[in-house]
């Protein structure tokens, strides 16, 4: 009598893994776009599974706004969200914390650089204060953190040395957030608390949740040379420049969502930019325009250069102000470009300009 094989039932739960492993296999042979697709479709199957939680914004007093959502989608391991100042980059932080607290055992930290920047009115832990006020989520004064009814902890903290990285050494986050990443010490060398931070992200398999490193800022301060080498590629800069609107990725796993003050429809836009022009053009520039590139102590100085936005086919000229002064179809433009063989160093320039005044 022949003996009958049987094969085990494939249940849904199995085909899911097996599906998972089938993508995870195509990686070593895929490009950074296909990457990409792949860890999406990954995302995808893995929350409609029930193997990865669904992310959800039950504490958020407001919904996010366009580019504040884009950042919030994101299934990268990096982000970085910001530009110019007013783009709502705190809301977006601290949303991006908060979309797992329903999950037990999850664990979000939210650093700023020192203590008396992480306690200002208005500051991201002032915030978050206010929007869980009179929620069920419970605030330990001493330790400077939020728990929630699922046992999730959202903590707030600060690096300002070397020395104060060592304060979570043996501690383990799905979430950490980097408010102001500029303001930080940062630099490639063992002492970069950005990247020493790498160490504490991990996860027991018990805790359905991605593993995110999220960061926002704007263009300045000690850190942005860093920051910037780390995030803006030359496409973003061009995207910046031209006005696009878009997420551009460093790698497959690392991403940068610019935004602008235009992007956040809660603020006054007219009186914050009449506050802006206050400031020196440089730091004027950096927050009203998120403009990465504009550097201190150039040759070339910034009330020198001239702005434009790209619509269509036609360049629209703009003044410092942001106000179109005048507009012509580029493709009938010329394009040319000059070199000085007989540039001088800076020394010599700045003397000549003295001389000049």
């Amino acid at each position: 009598m022949k003996r009958l094989e049987t094969t085990k039932k494939e249940t849904p739960l199995s085909l899911l893994k097996s599906k998972l492993n089938s993508l995870e296999c195509l990686t070593p042979y895929a490009n950074e776009p296909e990457l990409r697709q792949i860890r999406d479709s990954l995302m995808v199957m893995a929350r409609h599974s029930g193997l990865m939680a669904k992310p959800k914004l039950d504490y958020s007093p407001h919904k996010p706004f366009p580019r504040q959502q884009a950042f919030l989608n994101l299934d990268t391991t990096e982000a970085f969200y910001g530009g110019g100042a007013g783009p709502g980059k705190t809301d977006a932080l601290l949303m991006a914390a908060l979309q797992y607290v329903h999950v037990p055992n999850y664990s979000a930290l939210i650093l700023r650089r020192d203590f008396p920047r992480l306690s200002l009115p208005g500051s991201i832990m002032d915030r978050a204060r206010a929007w869980l006020h009179n929620t069920d989520a419970v605030w330990n004064e001493q330790k400077k953190l939020f728990r929630f009814p699922s046992g999730a902890v959202l903590q707030f903290g600060y690096i300002d040395n070397p020395a104060d990285r060592l304060r979570y050494q043996s501690a383990e986050f799905q979430f950490i957030g980097w408010d102001e990443l500029t303001e930080f010490n940062l630099g490639n060398t063992e002492h970069n608390p950005y990247l020493f931070m790498f160490s504490r992200l991990r996860r027991t398999k018990d805790i359905p949740v991605p593993l995110r490193m999220r960061a926002a800022s704007n263009p300045g301060q000690i850190g942005h040379q860093w920051v910037r080498q780390r995030f803006i590629t030359d496409e973003a800069l061009r995207g910046l420049m031209e006005g696009r609107a878009e997420t551009y990725y460093v790698n497959f796993d690392r991403a940068f969502v610019p935004a602008l003050l235009d992007d956040n429809p809660a603020v006054n836009r007219d009186e914050y930019i009449k506050n802006l022009m206050h400031l020196p053009p440089i730091t004027r520039e950096r927050l009203l325009r998120g403009d990465w590139s504009i550097q201190e102590n150039s040759l070339i100085k910034a009330e020198w250069l001239r702005y434009y936005r790209m619509q269509g086919d036609t360049i629209q000229v703009l003044d410092a102000e942001g106000n179109q002064r005048g507009a012509f179809d580029c493709r009938r433009a010329r394009r040319f470009a000059t070199v000085d063989t007989a540039g001088t160093s800076r020394q010599i320039a700045e003397e000549k300009r003295k001389d000049k005044a």
